[in-house]
């Protein structure tokens, strides 16, 4: 037991460098991240939102991000892939959906398919409907989607964080007096 832990041990020690900051490869990776916000509502008629969702997930340009969401009478299964344009300020998403509906009163169940190109300002929110604005007669689902760069991300996080990590008017002083 004891010679496993060792080896274990010496061999996250030799990978460790591959994975720091240092190593131009992996800062790279960092520099190309993308971060992605999802915020999914269904919207009835009258234009309250019943349900939410929020998923925020971290990727690259090219490499996709799945969401699924299941709810009684509803599946959806979003695929959202970021491919960066030459402008380095601008991504054009794929916004793909599959969505299943079992329709409460008839039990009827309806299979439905979105595949949208959406040029995307970084920063910039958009708004997605994956089965059209009111093409359903009691609902519409609404995603409201954000990439921005995951080091602009990491900047807003420690812009926002208190200083010396203690809230605003605390002190961090740990002595007894």
């Amino acid at each position: 037991m004891m010679k496993a832990c060792s080896l274990l041990s010496l061999a996250l020690l030799s990978v460790a460098p591959v994975f720091s900051q240092e190593n131009p490869a992996s800062q790279e990776l960092i520099d190309k991240a993308l971060f992605v916000s999802i915020d999914a509502k269904i919207v009835s008629q009258d234009r309250s939102a019943n349900w939410s969702f929020r998923a925020v997930k971290i990727t690259i340009p090219g490499k996709p991000v799945l969401v699924q969401i299941k709810g009684k009478n509803i599946t959806l299964n979003l695929v959202f892939t970021p491919y960066q344009q030459e402008n380095e300020k601008q991504v054009l998403l794929v916004a793909q959906g599959q969505i299943w509906l079992k329709e409460a009163g008839t039990g009827e169940a309806k299979y439905l398919t979105t595949l949208k190109s959406i040029p995307v300002v970084l920063g910039e929110k958009i708004r997605f409907y994956p089965l059209g604005m009111g093409d359903t007669e009691t609902f519409t689902i609404q995603l409201e989607i954000e990439i921005i760069r995951y080091a602009d991300f990491v900047s807003s996080q420690q812009e926002h964080a208190p200083e010396n990590g203690t809230p605003d008017g605390a002190s961090s002083d740990n002595t007894d007096k």
